[in-house]
């Protein structure tokens, strides 16, 4: 079976008990249509839902805690998790040039000199250069 994001977001919202509201859809139904990092104000602006941009973010923050979308820091967008299994380790190589977002699996565990009592809730890691395409 495909890895389907719609309803792997709607099926976490639930499970978390928040409704599935029009704005929720709408920015989903956004971010499931693009490969690339948007701003709050793109997903704004590709909505069928009339949506004001502060209930964009407040909605991106949601479903980054979640862990079902993502912020591209080096880029300032967001995009759709592309895994779907519950992992909370998320690590990308960012185009600079078209900003493609290639998201990877980790593979080996990455030894962090934290504090201690000090327990990750999410890791993000950005690896930036050129792609093959824009070499």
């Amino acid at each position: 079976m495909n890895y389907n994001y719609t309803h792997h977001a709607k099926k976490l919202l639930v499970h978390h008990k928040y409704k599935l509201t029009q704005q929720r859809l709408a920015v989903i139904d956004v971010l499931d249509k693009n490969t690339k990092p948007l701003s709050a104000y793109q997903i704004k602006e590709q909505s069928s839902t009339a949506i004001d941009v502060a209930t964009v973010y407040r909605t991106l923050e949601l479903f980054e805690s979640l862990g079902f979308t993502h912020k591209i820091r080096s880029v300032d967008g967001y995009i759709k998790c592309q895994l779907q299994d519950n992992h909370h380790c998320h690590h990308y190589a960012v185009c600079t040039e078209c900003h493609d977002i290639i998201e990877m699996q980790k593979k080996h565990d990455h030894q962090h000199n934290l504090p201690k009592k000090f327990n990750t809730k999410n890791e993000v890691f950005e690896v930036t250069g050129k792609c093959n395409n824009c070499k």
